[in-house]
């Protein structure tokens, strides 16, 4: 049995409704030093959500976010897989992706540095209504024993299944479907620690890495309708791949489709065990 499927039936009936009170609460926005436009729209809305969430003894830093134009082929050696990142998604890893994904383990970083109790990591170009998205988060801490990474941006329909309604429309949710975006999310220590433990390799961009509850004994959940957007067109992101690829094979495509439907089914099962246990 491989030691991810140990995980995910070691794993499965874990929901702990005894969690230790949170009392703070630390922002980190990722931001590139060229993206300044960016910045002056982020850091005026973190600033409005930290005094929100004042009784948290809430702090707001900025992440300098790795540069992908600045990542040379020795450190895409050290930092990836590229042999299984290629089984695992069909391509090689775009610079970009290596970046972000370095640029969130800064954030994990910084948070698990400070002692805090939950970060809120957001990408620059997060756009939000700091009011609505603090009366969110104060009302997801009361619940804080459902979940320990909460999305708040998913651009997928996700298959969302209600686990505890909020206030007005928004709910939280359990994801049967397919997560896509890290623009977003609040994070405990204890998925944080998992996450840096298990981070190199890497063998998947970070947006698809984080989701993976079944690998990480975390309970991955998500808020919808999502309060938080991202709304930038224009990208920053250096968009190449680390080296020429050659055209796909069958082989490989075949190795792909493996990796995705192993995936899809153990979350699903994964859910289904979870929601269960929920609901007794």
């Amino acid at each position: 049995m491989s030691s991810s499927l140990f995980l995910f039936y070691r794993n499965s009936y874990v929901f702990k409704k005894n969690k230790k009170s949170i009392c703070s609460i630390g922002i980190f926005y990722i931001n590139l030093d060229r993206s300044s436009d960016r910045r002056a729209i982020i850091e005026p809305l973190c600033d409005q959500l930290s005094k929100i969430l004042q009784n948290y003894n809430c702090v707001v830093q900025r992440i300098e976010a790795i540069d992908g134009q600045l990542i040379s082929m020795e450190s895409v050696e050290s930092y990836v897989d590229l042999k299984s990142f290629k089984n695992y998604r069909g391509r090689l890893p775009r610079l970009g992706e290596i970046a972000c994904s370095l640029s969130h383990l800064h954030a994990l970083q910084a948070f698990i540095n400070q002692h805090l109790d939950v970060a809120l990591v957001l990408e620059d170009d997060a756009v939000f209504d700091p009011i609505l998205l603090g009366q969110l988060i104060t009302q997801s801490i009361d619940h804080a024993h459902k979940w320990d990474v909460l999305n708040l941006q998913n651009s997928h329909r996700s298959l969302p299944i209600p686990l505890q309604k909020l206030m007005s429309k928004y709910t939280i949710v359990q994801f049967f479907g397919h997560i896509g975006g890290a623009g977003a999310y609040l994070i405990n220590r204890k998925a944080a620690n998992n996450y840096i433990n298990y981070f190199f390799p890497i063998c998947l961009q970070y947006d698809h890495f984080y989701t993976r509850s079944w690998e990480f004994d975390i309970l991955f959940r998500g808020i919808k309708p999502s309060p938080v957007r991202q709304v930038f067109e224009k990208s920053y992101i250096n968009t190449s791949p680390v080296m020429q690829e050659t055209q796909l094979d069958k082989k490989s495509i075949l190795k792909k489709f493996m990796f995705s439907s192993s995936s899809a089914i153990r979350q699903v099962l994964r859910n289904i065990l979870e929601h269960i246990r929920f609901v007794r």
